[in-house]
């Protein structure tokens, strides 16, 4: 008689792709242009240092510094002065000094350059026109990988947050991801379990075991890279860097071998070789040996280069404010005449858009807004997960982990010494050892059942179940145990799934979901079972679940 033992082991830990980053909202930060600097010190701002000119998003503490464009980009105290030499970290030909083709709106990215061709709605100015274009039909495409949402896509994306998969990218075996897009990994047929694809990992084709199979860059063959926080190398530890520039004030300049050269005052990181002098402060800023007396044929307060006399570049409208000047742009509706035409600018009326963010009500919108209060919440922005807020405009705020939409998903691996055994079974196997069962070594049947269980308000979106076992057969018959998964009826015989023969590899199948899943108000799980009949001689090592998650 066939006995039939319930599984009391639960294997957790489900494995997702993507990470959202949770936010609890409570932020007080004061910035008008958005960049992430405020108005005042505050730790609710994405950045600490105070913004200089808040009303110019391409003004504050991390912006590079233009030579000679009358702006003080770097918030360093004024405009730097150009020379015939030509700074470029990037090498692109535009940088600052007389010597560049031009000033760069981005020295670290070659690609970032006045003249150089714009990619719409990709985020980046590659022109230095100071914003992004939009694409004219449009593609929603947040990896950037051409495919997305929209008529302009190349084809749709299973997987719009990683630029490695799409319907176009090579399925990389067995770790996981759904490269191709073709609704699943591919197993790999190498007796080589490794998760991140570096060849180090479990089984005996591996080059040797990994102590991180999440991170391609981690096994014992790598180069470690030293004070990154990671054991690259897989020796235990972090190897510490050697203390190469000694910088108190972090401005690059200090003293050792690695400082870009020597501070005049290393407790000041707005005073250095490579700093702007700013006249008549006090203060030695560019380290040439004293403050440099102001010329006494400008008297200009706000530093902009506007102001009374016949060394300024024209007269000022409001010398107390650096951004208020005949070359600044005008804001419309912020109250303030910012380029000295003789008033504010009145906003266009084709969009009521309270918070700034283009998206709001009318025709000149980009489209409707759901919180016109906050210019971070529009159908533009990337949802946060957990953080109470709709950001995307999307039917609400989106739950952190495992989520409706993310393919395929793992539910875990189970050991077979782990799994609840019954009948003729041995464990741990006798050929084999730990974790290796056997079953149905003589006469008599054998079982062995796992559970792997599921949240149930995932359910509804489960479309497909992947179940595979790792085992062989080497029994005189010729054929080995069958594995099922147990139906709504409640019996471990109610679904087939593959029968283990002869070879030593992954037996299994991916299929609907329908009569798969066992579930209650509380809870959902997918029961396995593999079953041998009498001389069978099975050899099981492990089973894993993976559930496929679609949009609803």
């Amino acid at each position: 008689m066939r006995r039939i033992i319930l599984a009391t082991i639960a294997v957790t830990g489900l494995a997702t792709g993507g990470g959202c980053v949770a936010d609890d909202g409570s932020s007080t930060c004061r910035d008008v242009d958005g960049d992430g600097f405020g108005q005042k010190a505050d730790p609710g701002c994405l950045f600490p240092q105070v913004d200089c000119n808040d009303s110019n998003p391409f003004a504050n503490p991390g912006a590079p510094e233009i030579c000679g464009n009358g702006l003080d980009d770097d918030c360093r105290g004024g405009d730097e002065r150009c020379d015939d030499a030509c700074r470029d970290a990037d090498g692109d030909g535009y940088g600052e000094g007389a010597g560049c083709a031009g000033p760069d709106c981005d020295d670290f990215d070659p690609s970032a350059h006045p003249g150089a061709e714009e990619a719409c709605d990709d985020g980046i100015d590659q022109d230095c026109d100071h914003a992004d274009v939009r694409c004219p039909h449009g593609c929603r495409d947040t990896d950037g990988d051409g495919f997305g949402e929209g008529p302009d896509c190349w084809a749709p994306d299973c997987d719009d947050r990683d630029p490695a998969a799409n319907p176009d990218a090579l399925e990389a075996c067995g770790d996981g991801v759904d490269q191709d897009c073709d609704g699943a990994d591919r197993p790999c047929d190498v007796r080589c379990t490794d998760l991140d694809g570096d060849r180090f990992g479990e089984g005996p084709d591996c080059l040797g075991p990994d102590c991180d199979d999440g991170d391609p860059r981690v096994f014992q063959a790598a180069d470690e890279v030293c004070g990154n926080g990671v054991d690259e190398d897989c020796d235990g530890l972090d190897r510490p860097c050697p203390p190469s520039c000694t910088d108190a004030d972090g401005d690059g300049f200090g003293a050792g071998p690695g400082c870009w050269g020597p501070d005049c005052d290393d407790a000041d990181s707005a005073a250095n070789p490579d700093a702007a002098e700013i006249c008549g402060d006090g203060t030695d800023n560019d380290c040439a040996g004293g403050d440099e007396a102001c010329a006494p044929d400008c008297a200009d307060a706000d530093g902009d280069g506007f102001g009374v006399g016949p060394g300024c570049w024209g007269p000022d409208c409001d010398d107390a404010e650096s951004a208020a000047n005949p070359d600044a742009a005008e804001i419309c509706g912020d109250g303030v005449d910012n380029d000295c035409a003789g008033g504010d600018e009145a906003c266009a009326p084709d969009c009521t858009d309270a918070d700034g963010d283009g998206f709001g009500a009318g025709p000149g919108c980009w489209g409707p807004d759901c919180d016109d209060s906050d210019d971070a919440v529009n159908p533009d922005s990337l949802e946060r997960c957990g953080d109470g807020v709709d950001n995307d405009c999307r039917a609400g705020d989106e739950r952190c982990g495992p989520r409706c939409g993310d393919g395929w998903v793992s539910l875990g691996t189970a050991s077979a010494s782990a799994m609840t055994v019954d009948g003729d079974a041995v464990s741990p196997d006798p050929d084999r050892g730990a974790p290796w069962v056997l079953l149905s070594d003589g006469s008599d049947t054998a079982w062995a059942h796992a559970v792997f269980e599921l949240d149930p308000e995932l359910a509804a979106c489960v479309t497909s179940v992947s179940v595979y076992a790792y085992a062989y057969d080497d029994s005189w018959l010729g054929w080995g145990a069958d594995m099922y998964t147990e139906g709504t009826g409640g019996s471990f015989r109610d679904n087939f799934i593959a029968n283990v023969d002869a070879g030593e590899r992954w037996y299994g199948a991916a299929f609907p979901a329908t009569g798969r899943l066992a579930c209650d108000p509380s809870a959902c799980a997918v029961r396995v079972g593999v079953w041998a009949v009498s001389n069978d001689r099975t050899h099981l090592r492990e089973i894993e679940v993976r559930v496929y998650l679609s949009s609803i």
